[in-house]
């Protein structure tokens, strides 16, 4: 079953137990997004393959900008670099917003995925997070988010940009052994019993904010850049087959990062991990 929500009268699709939660939490549901227009429409799955395949497939059908697929569970779930987003049903904020920036805009937009992440934890849990270069989300080292931005286009012709944000808020990656990065949940990290509900109108608010500066013209850029914990530190760069290893000497307005090598020599990365 699918549920399309309007942003004013938001009315989550929840299991039982979730919804006598939200109800103790949150009297007063429908909630205010308190959007413009990130979440212009909510579209609520509880199953999907991937929400930004669903969200791509709907921006080429032309819906409206800030439309919002979410998902309590994701068969297909996408990563970075070709990987997997893991997620079991309900233990994960799992969305993805439909773009139509300006190309030049893009390397701002890919960050403020990020930075509302790290800003909506902060606001609804009082944990401190940080950016690892280019889109992961740490607490304590360990990876609680990500973002995974898709652009489409046509020839030449921007068409789309799709955002997607994962947030593990009660995934327990012992069932993934195959994990072997160190990872964490919002629910172990801050000791509470938060659901997705908790957390969406604080990220979709601080998406929404971002985006409209940036479509403003306002430069986002030194505001990520704060949030990031990459630079200054020995890291080792994936891009495809190629790895590179160094200390990360400062990250480009492009969100690039000039990587010194221990020749002293420099690379810029565009993309990796």
């Amino acid at each position: 079953m699918i549920r399309k929500i309007s942003k004013k009268a938001f009315r989550p699709a929840m299991n039982e137990e979730d919804r006598d939660r939200n109800r103790a939490r949150h009297p007063a549901t429908p909630f205010n997004l308190g959007t413009t227009l990130i979440g212009s429409d909510l579209i609520c799955y509880p199953t999907i393959s991937s929400t930004n395949t669903v969200a791509k497939e709907m921006a080429m059908q032309g819906a409206r900008e800030g439309t919002v697929v979410l998902a309590e569970q994701q068969t297909e779930g996408k990563g970075r670099m070709g990987r997997k987003w893991y997620s079991s049903p309900g233990s994960s904020l799992l969305m993805s917003t439909v773009l139509y920036p300006e190309a030049a805009w893009l390397p701002q937009v890919n960050m403020s995925g990020s930075l509302a992440t790290v800003r909506c934890i902060r606001q609804t849990t009082g944990l401190e997070s940080s950016i690892k270069w280019p889109n992961d989300v740490l607490i304590h080292g360990k990876k609680v988010a990500g973002v995974l931005f898709e652009n489409i286009f046509q020839g030449s012709q921007l068409r789309a940009a799709i955002l997607g944000i994962g947030i593990n808020i009660t995934f327990d990656v012992s069932l993934r052994p195959d994990i072997t990065y160190p990872t964490t949940n919002l629910n172990t990290e801050s000791g509470r019993d938060l659901t997705v509900w908790d957390l969406l109108p604080s990220l979709l608010r601080h998406l929404d904010q971002l985006y409209l500066r940036i479509k403003g013209g306002s430069d986002i850029f030194p505001e990520w850049l704060a949030a990031v914990e990459t630079v200054g530190k020995q890291v080792k760069v994936r891009s495809g087959n190629r790895i590179e290893e160094g200390t990360a000497e400062r990250i480009n307005p492009d969100g690039s990062l000039v990587l010194r090598r221990p020749d002293g020599t420099r690379v810029t990365m565009v993309t990796g991990e």
